[in-house]
């Protein structure tokens, strides 16, 4: 396969084959050259990391397509072959979908929490290579394409993505179990959809971290200030958000991302509880207010930068919101108890 070809060639080529200088213009992988050390540094990684199942489903799925994001042109993106979620992706960031990603980012981080393929950490990083960012992917065959994207397309000056396999969470030391399919990399959840169950996943376990404890780890005593963060995670928003705090939450510049309760079964879902502080959280932040219905709850909270309430923001979306909020459950959940067994082991 070709993920196997590019490590074996790594491993195969002779060191004095690799050039003493890197060209920062050079993109796409290079086994035998530039990229030959970087792979092999990789592979000793992922040997470390994963389990060979999971290594044994990427390495068989994973292929390189050919992707223009925004401005850059010809990107080397490796995915599975029959994955249906790339294009998506690449579609939400070529339309704006997430608004400037640039916008808010100063001197700070940018978390990407739930990165999968790596596209908008790729991206902040060509765009914005003196700045920090921290990746969290939770599901391992994604996070190991991930890796071959930024190491075949960045510099090998860049060194400021900290990539980090773990489940974004509140409970540092704890893990939680995933459904992997290769055809929908963006879909990696805990709990099963109609669509999605004709196709047996594969089970993988995933560490759970906590931000705080990952921004102490990767920035010791000099932790950046959190100017963007990007939530995507299929649900992890309903354990991030709420264990961060008042201060936490208002220190950071911005949060953008998606908010799944439309999404997680009724027998799966958080407290409304939980909803309610997890979303009242994030719709303070127009990225939400644009396109998550959940928003709509809180019609006359301002939204920040533009100092209006989220049903000016919202405008029609809120239109049908009382059935949607019905349908969904929105206000009748009583408790965790459903919630805190998904993915548990």
């Amino acid at each position: 396969t070709p993920a196997v070809k590019l490590f074996c060639d790594a491993a195969t080529a002779a060191p004095e084959e690799a050039p003493l200088q890197d060209s920062s213009e050079k993109f796409g992988c290079d086994p035998s050259g530039r990229h030959r050390t970087p792979l092999l540094e990789l592979f000793t990684r992922m040997r470390g990391a994963m389990l060979d199942k999971a290594i044994l489903a990427a390495l068989e799925a994973a292929v390189a397509f050919r992707k223009d994001v925004e401005r850059h042109k010809n990107l080397q993106v490796w995915a599975p072959k029959t994955d249906l979620g790339l294009q998506q992706v690449v579609t939400e960031l070529n339309s704006g979908d997430y608004g400037d990603l640039f916008e808010h980012l100063h001197s700070g981080v940018f978390v990407d929490g739930g990165s999968n393929l790596g596209l908008v950490t790729l991206l902040v990083a060509l765009e914005r290579p003196d700045n920090p960012v921290l990746s969290f992917e939770a599901a391992s065959p994604t996070w190991l394409m991930q890796q071959l994207t930024l190491l075949c397309n960045l510099p090998s000056s860049n060194h400021n993505v900290h990539s980090v396999l773990a489940a974004l969470g509140s409970d540092d030391g704890s893990t939680m179990n995933l459904k992997w399919r290769p055809f929908s990399t963006i879909s990696v959840r805990a709990w099963d959809e109609p669509q999605h169950s004709v196709q047996k996943p594969l089970e993988l376990t995933a560490p759970v971290r906590t931000l705080r404890s990952v921004l102490a780890q990767e920035f010791g005593d000099n932790i950046p200030k959190v100017d963007v963060f990007k939530i995507d995670c299929e649900g992890c928003e309903y354990n991030i958000v709420p264990d961060l705090t008042d201060k936490e939450i208002d220190d950071m510049t911005d949060i953008i991302g998606e908010i799944h309760w439309g999404f997680i079964p009724t027998e799966n879902a958080p407290s409304s509880k939980r909803a309610a502080i997890t979303h009242q959280r994030l719709c303070k932040f127009p990225n939400f207010v644009r396109w998550a219905k959940e928003c709509c709850a809180f019609p006359d909270q301002i939204v920040k930068f533009v100092d209006k309430p989220v049903k000016e923001v919202a405008g029609k979306l809120c239109d049908d919101f009382d059935s949607w909020s019905t349908n969904n459950k929105l206000f009748l959940i009583p408790d965790d108890s459903g919630w805190l067994n998904v993915g548990k082991l």
